[in-house]
């Protein structure tokens, strides 16, 4: 038996997804813990109707929290030895966390799962073929939108990172690797995820995530010897030409390796966003 942890704020549509697809599940949990950064959506309204619909014991926190400090409140008070995570607007497998916590049986402290994009619009099809691309070769990097753990060693490495709102599944990930125990990447553990339907949401999404990467300090050593200048001559003299260089490089790119529309996009965007929240870390430093 495990325990399901998840967050959410003003999420309801994608906590419905997330839910309905886990009581649909194989393996049902013993367990299901929402933590909520103080919604009001009706997310509270949903969670008192879902206590009385279902056997299953769901414990409920209303509390204005990081992602990361509330996931660690939600597996700090966890009733069993095996706790998964998963997010909103994620439609588990059928098998998802039997293959999870089989593996946590076997003697894995840390179980990363894996996942799709799913959905019809033209970004979410781009995004999934990058995904799917990006994640061929990958030895353990997963989201938390498909991980499983004990939760005594998870405790032991001190959970997630809290400091920021973004970033913290790379660190997360970096002290896995970097602690004594034992970790696997087990991709046929999959979720689908309803991903960003726009490019604009797109964008800001990959923004977040530089944002989030550089304060934790992932890319230091690669990404800082550009210059810090004041915010126009930085953008003017590096940011943009940067970003028509990389369009341009995609460009030849996708042209030779045959990729279709949305999927070009989906790489421009992507790495739009990413130089957009690296210039919006090096504005924060020289303020």
């Amino acid at each position: 038996m495990y325990t399901l942890v998840t967050t959410t704020y003003n999420d309801l549509k994608g906590l419905r997804i997330l839910i309905d697809s886990i009581l649909n599940s194989k393996n049902l949990p013993a367990e299901i813990i929402i933590v909520d950064s103080e919604s009001t959506d009706g997310t509270d309204s949903y969670v008192r109707a879902l206590k009385k619909a279902n056997k299953i014991d769901v414990v409920y926190i209303c509390k204005k929290l990081t992602i990361g400090s509330a996931r660690n409140l939600g597996v700090s008070i966890s009733k069993s030895d095996f706790v998964l995570i998963s997010d909103t607007y994620c439609v588990v497998d059928f098998e998802w966390s039997e293959k999870i916590c089989s593996k946590l049986n076997e003697g894995y402290s840390f179980v990363g799962g894996a996942f799709i994009v799913i959905g019809t619009s033209c970004a979410q099809k781009g995004y999934s073929k990058l995904l799917t691309q990006d994640n061929k070769n990958v030895r353990f990097n997963p989201s938390s939108r498909s991980i499983g753990f004990l939760k005594s060693d998870f405790l032991s490495i001190g959970g997630y990172p809290t400091e920021h709102n973004q970033g913290e599944d790379t660190q997360f990930n970096i002290n896995i690797i970097n602690s004594k125990f034992k970790f696997i990447q087990q991709n046929n553990a999959r979720v689908g995820w309803y991903g960003r339907s726009t490019w604009k949401e797109l964008f800001a999404q990959y923004k977040r995530y530089a944002i989030g990467d550089f304060d934790y300090g992932v890319f230091k050593n690669k990404f800082l010897v550009i210059p810090l200048l004041h915010p126009i001559i930085n953008i003017v003299l590096i940011f943009i030409p940067l970003i028509i260089y990389l369009i341009l490089i995609v460009c030849i790119l996708g042209y030779k390796n045959k990729l279709n529309k949305c999927t070009l996009i989906a790489r421009i965007i992507i790495d739009c966003g990413t130089i957009s929240g690296f210039n919006a870390f090096m504005l924060k430093k020289i303020k």
